[in-house]
């Protein structure tokens, strides 16, 4: 600073100087004054040092020190208020980064002493400006002692470059100022005072104030590096070590962790304090330790005494009587206490902040490297650290631990072969504690193990660690002699699968719903394998994992993990109890690994490939090793697929209860013989059982009884997962084989279809991702290009279960899936399927469960052929001229009416024309031989040759005929679904001889004591009148009328004591659409209404019949009746109008009462006016909008 600078701030200080020293002895009324005046002068300097170039000289900095410390001086410190002393720290602060360069040692001492003091509250009311004394002071503010801490970080740390360059020194100025202060400071006189220093700042360490603890521990960090020697470390590194723990865990923050620059900083305390007081060049200087040979000298060294130096005895001289030192048994002690205390730092691994995960690794990293030899117990948790950390989401924290782990494990560290074998063993100890972890419920502590053993792992498939025997260890562990006998069933105990939460019934909304009905699922959709869960492990992140664990164990051990998933799989297909299912759960998952692929719960796009594996590994498709997998995930299909080579209460995991065993042979017998029939010796009499012994008994065998029936539960409940984790592996095999899969088709595609049709939920969703999964990764377009494709292999795995000596009930329900699945593309190869199930009918035909599934294969083979064909077109409606519009009809009625008694006229005698005269033999003219010549008209479409897919459905109607007086009423209403669904397909003259060979039987139906088959019957009877009108029409009238009115007459009866029809204003009806009679009386509807088509005008219907038709019929007109027989029933009204419109007028307007209301007996026959009939007319029926909608339709 230039003098005439130098005089400006001396101007600008010397007012507030001044002041301040008048006011130097503080009161309670001259307090504020001072405060003020200490206000203006922080301000003043502040402008003055931040000022470009501003620079105060030592001259002007004692002048402003000296009324700073005058107050000091002549007031207790204790007697200061906080707000007070925290600016006079400030002010001092500010001079103390200018005059860092000149003040002299003894005033720096004892700015020390004043900082040290208020910091750790060691004020003695006593002692006027001085410390020391006994007792303990004023508790300051957090904000007085962060002013108090921040000078003393000034005064203790040395200037940076910028700031020594701003100053005007030199570097190296710097370098020996600082020195200078080191040597006052470390002197034995003086140490006291920076072992204070410490024990104050370490009091603070824990405060609420943030910023004020950053502050702490970085001013302890500058204390425990430069200012005590490594002489003198030990000294202070126990109460260091507890108090940065305490920091870095955050025992006293009140809520929450710790923030994570709290805890790097305090991480880096103790880093610094360790490595000083016990690291291994530290100890080695000391002689704890012998120096490592490196070469042969060394080694000749080791050899010969006389060449190995005596190390030298470290005495504690008289001019360091601070000075430590260190003896083996400090050493051992010192490093289980060390050990201890990094442990407890173990939580940190779940801290949410990364800086915090980061400053762990850190120091996890620094210790290894620089305590290998004094520290060796710490390994293993070190490593553990580091470890997990390397498996972090954060590539902020990941890739340094990942970093830190290969330079250690590499050969050229000098630790790498401690390491490694640390490593191995930690792998082994890990497998061998995860059993008691997963049952005491330790969550975390399972996830942080099985961190552990996948980074160690993952650490393998590192190119620079590829040569390591980490590979060689794990594949030994899971080889032929790892010893998997051992350590594995321990495990499998333990990893008890239970399934999901809230699985119940099939979600007709779900995937699985979309495609059973026939509609294809996204690739990209919902098509997920579903999540199990671990009975003994309830955080989704340790199950995850253990998953990646094994995933990891596999992909390293690579085809030396085959023997171990044989093994398990051998396990598994032993049984289906709960060891059985943890068994093939972790076979999956190590072939998953051992394959390079891994299933993913979520988008099937990402299902093909594991993206932790190494593009080396991702790429052996034509290396040995890979071909050793493909040919093992080829043996491992076809072993599973044995699983279902059962029978089909074993395949539905329905565990035989011994409280229904006899029920159960009963049933069995009828299909699988007498081979099932147990066999019973009994001796002496049957006991009998009095009341007293069922009274006292009662509540025991109610015990036993429930407890009975929970085992059998459980059993099944372990057989369901056992065939979902089966399906499951199948999808592993087929990812691993990817185009190649297909061959084994024939083996695996019975397995997963078997399972779509299963009434568990979690077994059903599994083998429809499963389905979806084979169909992607085999290169297949979509699930139905598949099945097609292999239609032979799935229809052959049908038809070898249908079978007397191996029967699956459920195998026609898979039959009836396969042809759903396929759609109408399987109308090329249902000629097979029909063979099938007629030569398994002829078979089968008096077991009612098995007729009813192929009955229901065939329906679907009709309901696919008639996706593929047009429906059948309907004679094109062609107006009657009959039918005029306007003013005529009412008149033509009224002739009618006049001439009603009037006698018919003979009519005339039909004229055919000219008839030939010519004797037989007349010599042709010409002219014959030319209309010869000309081309025959075209045939009828009715006449034409019928197609191959109507063929074939003809032929299942002709067979399937026999099946409708069957015994059981289910197979009796399917055998007319199947009639009702070939009328949409074949034509009327193909239909029509079946129908009328049938036409009996159809009619005994309508008298049916079941009525959903009398409903079938009567939807039968509609769908031909809607086809066939004109051959329909006089059996409709002249057989199934009268049926339907007396239908008709008992339906309104029942309606009235149903609890599903509705009753509103006497109306008959059905509030819903899923009654039998609502089903019933929409046929009907839907008879009538066909069989009065346009297209039917010829046929001629007595006029009564008409009548009871537009009579009967006119309830279903109400609003209160369901819309869809209200709608059809209008449809019904309207055709009668096109036929009869002036009956439809008077029944129609009887009922409501006329247009005016007005209701007569017989009105007076006059032209205009209407003819009311009033036993029509039903005042409680609102059936107006309806007439209204009928009458200006029809008589527009």
């Amino acid at each position: 600073m230039t003098n005439e600078n130098a005089g400006n701030a001396f101007g600008q200080l010397k007012p507030t100087c001044v002041s301040l020293l008048g006011t130097a002895r503080l009161t309670p009324t001259n307090t504020p004054i001072v405060s003020k005046h200490l206000s203006t002068l922080l301000d003043t300097l502040t402008g003055l040092t931040t000022a470009q170039g501003a620079r105060l000289n030592a001259h002007l900095i004692e002048y402003v020190f000296f009324p700073i410390s005058s107050i000091l001086q002549r007031n207790d410190i204790s007697t200061i208020p906080d707000q007070l002393l925290e600016k006079l720290f400030q002010a001092l602060e500010v001079l103390c980064r200018q005059w860092w360069w000149d003040y002299s040692l003894k005033v720096w001492e004892q700015l020390v002493k004043i900082c040290m003091s208020v910091i750790g509250g060691l004020e003695n009311s006593g002692s006027s400006g001085k410390t020391g004394g006994k007792g303990k002071g004023k508790d300051r503010s957090e904000e007085t002692k962060e002013a108090a801490a921040l000078c003393l970080d000034t005064l203790l740390r040395r200037p940076t470059d910028e700031q020594t360059a701003w100053s005007g020194n030199l570097q190296g100025s710097a370098v020996r100022r600082y020195t200078e202060i080191l040597d006052y400071a470390t002197s034995p006189t003086r140490f006291p005072v920076i072992g204070q220093a410490i024990n104050s700042l370490l009091a603070c360490a824990n405060s609420e104030l943030l910023s004020f603890k950053l502050l702490i521990l970085r001013t302890t960090t500058l204390l425990l590096h430069d200012y005590i020697p490594t002489t003198r470390t030990p000294q202070v590194l126990p109460g260091v070590v507890s108090t940065m723990c305490s920091v870095a865990l955050g025992r006293k923050v009140t809520r929450g962790w710790q923030t994570g620059d709290a805890v790097a900083a305090a991480l880096d305390v103790l880093s610094v304090v360790i490595l000083d007081s016990i690291g291994d060049e530290i100890c080695l200087s000391d002689g704890l330790l012998q120096d490592v040979p490196t070469g042969l000298e060394d080694l000749m060294d080791l050899v010969s005494p006389k060449a190995r130096p005596e190390p030298e005895k470290q005495e504690n001289p008289a001019s360091d009587p601070f000075a430590f030192r260190r003896t083996p048994s400090w050493l051992q002690a010192t490093a289980s206490q060390i050990h201890l205390a990094i442990n407890s730092l173990t939580p940190l691994l779940s801290h949410p902040t990364p800086s915090a995960q980061l400053a762990l690794s850190t120091l996890s990293s620094r210790l290894l490297q620089r305590t290998t030899r004094t520290l060796s117990s710490l390994h293993p948790l070190l490593l553990s650290h580091l470890l997990s950390l390397s498996l972090s989401s954060f590539a902020q924290i990941s890739h340094p631990s990942e970093t830190a782990l290969v330079s250690l494990l590499t050969p050229s560290s000098p630790s790498s072969s401690s390491l490694l074998k640390t490593l191995l063993q930690l792998t082994q100890e890990n497998l061998g504690a995860l059993p008691t972890l997963i049952l005491s419920h330790s969550d975390a502590k399972v996830e942080l193990i099985a961190k552990q053993i996948e980074g160690i792992c993952n650490l393998a498939r590192m190119p620079a660690l590829h040569r390591t025997n980490i590979t060689s260890g794990v594949e030994r562990l899971l080889g032929p002699n790892g010893g998997i006998e051992k350590w594995g069933s321990r495990l499998l105990g333990a990893l008890e699968l239970s399934p999901p939460s809230g699985i119940g019934g099939i979600n007709t909304h779900s995937s699985a719903g979309l495609l059973i009905s026939g509609i294809e699922v996204s690739r990209t959709g919902d098509a997920s394998f579903p999540h199990l869960d671990l009975k003994h492990v309830a955080t989704p992140s340790a199950y995850t994992s253990l998953e990646r664990m094994f995933q990891a164990l596999g992909s390293v051990a690579g085809t030396e993990a085959l023997s171990s998933v044989e093994w398990l799989l051998d396990l598994a297909k032993s049984g289906r109890g709960t060891s059985h299912v943890s068994a093939i759960w972790t076979a999956t998952r190590i072939l998953e690994g051992v394959g390079g692929v891994r299933l993913a719960y979520g988008n099937m796009d990402e299902c093909h490939t594991n993206k932790h594996l190494p593009k080396e590994e991702e790429g052996l498709r034509l290396t040995p090793a890979r071909k050793r997998v493909e040919k093992a995930a080829r043996s491992i299909t076809k072993s599973i697929a044995e699983l279902w080579e059962l029978n089909s209460e074993e395949l539905e995991g329905m565990v035989t209860d011994p409280v229904l065993e006899d029920e159960s042979a009963d049933r069995s017998l009828t299909v699988l013989g007498d081979s099932l029939l147990p066999t019973e010796h009994r001796k002496g009499f049957n006991p009998l059982t009095t009341l007293v012994d069922t009274t006292n008994q009662s509540s025991g065998g109610l015990h036993r009884s429930t407890n009975q029936e929970h085992q059998a539960y459980l059993r099944r409940q372990m057989a369901t997962l056992h065939s979902t984790l089966a399906l499951t592996t199948i999808s592993v095999c087929a990812s691993i084989l990817g185009s190649h899969f297909p061959p084994l088709l024939i083996h695996a595609l019975y397995p997963i279809l078997r399972s779509l049709v299963s009434s568990h939920a979690i077994l059903h969703s599994t083998a429809l991702s499963a389905l979806n999964h084979v169909a992607f990764v085999a290169g297949y377009a979509s699930t139905s290009n598949l099945l097609l494709s292999n239609f032979d292999y799935a229809l052959d795995s049908v038809s070898r279960r249908l079978l007397r000596r191996r029967l699956d009930v459920k195998a026609t329900k898979v039959l009836v899936l396969l042809v759903r699945l396929v759609g109408k593309d399987v109308v090329g190869r249902a000629g097979d399927v029909v063979e099938e199930c007629f030569d398994r009918l002829d078979e089968f035909h008096g077991y009612g469960v098995i007729v009813e599934g192929l009955i229901a294969v065939l329906t679907e083979v009709v309901k696919a052929a008639e996706g593929e064909d047009d429906p059948t077109e309907k004679t094109a409606h062609h107006a009657d001229p009959k039918l005029d519009k306007g003013s005529q009809k009412f008149g033509q009625f009224l002739n009618w009416y006049k001439h009603r008694t009037d006698t018919a006229k003979e009519e005339a005698a039909e004229d055919f024309g000219p008839t030939p005269h010519e004797p037989w033999g007349h010599p042709k003219d010409p002219k014959d031989d030319e209309r010869e010549k000309r081309p025959p008209p075209e045939e009828d479409a009715d006449d034409a040759k019928p197609t191959p897919t109507q063929a074939l459905v003809s032929q299942i109607i002709q067979r399937s005929l026999p099946f409708l007086t069957h015994t059981s009423p289910t197979i009796r209403s399917n055998i007319l679904s199947l009639m009702r669904s070939s009328v949409l397909v074949l034509p009327p003259n193909a239909i029509q001889p079946s129908v009328h060979k049938a036409w009996p039987f159809i009619l005994n139906r309508l008298r049916d004591n079941q009525p959903f088959v009398v409903a079938d019957a009567a939807r039968l009877i509609g769908a031909l009148a809607e086809h066939s009108g004109d051959f329909m029409s006089g059996r409709v009238w002249d057989d199934v009328w009268p049926a339907y009115r007396r239908m008709l007459d008992a339906l309104v009866e029942g309606d009235r004591t149903n609890a599903l029809a509705k009753r509103s204003k006497g109306v008959g009806g059905t509030a819903t659409q899923y009654s039998t009679s609502h089903r019933l009386y929409l046929a009907i509807l839907n008879t009538l209404k066909s069989v009065f088509d346009p297209a039917t005008q010829g046929v001629w219907i007595k006029d009564e019949l008409v009548w009871e038709v537009a009579v009967k019929c006119r309830r279903f007109l109400a609003t209160s009746v369901h819309h869809e027989l209200q709608g059809m029933s209008r449809s019904l009204y309207r055709n009668l109008a096109r036929r009869n419109d002036d009956l439809v007028w008077l029944v129609l307007t009887s009922t409501i009462g006329g247009d005016e209301g007005g209701v007569g007996d017989v009105v007076e026959a006059q032209v205009g006016n209407p003819y009311l009939l009033a036993f029509l007319q039903e005042e409680n029926w609102d059936i107006r909008d309806s007439v209204e909608y009928i009458l200006s339709s029809a008589f527009d």
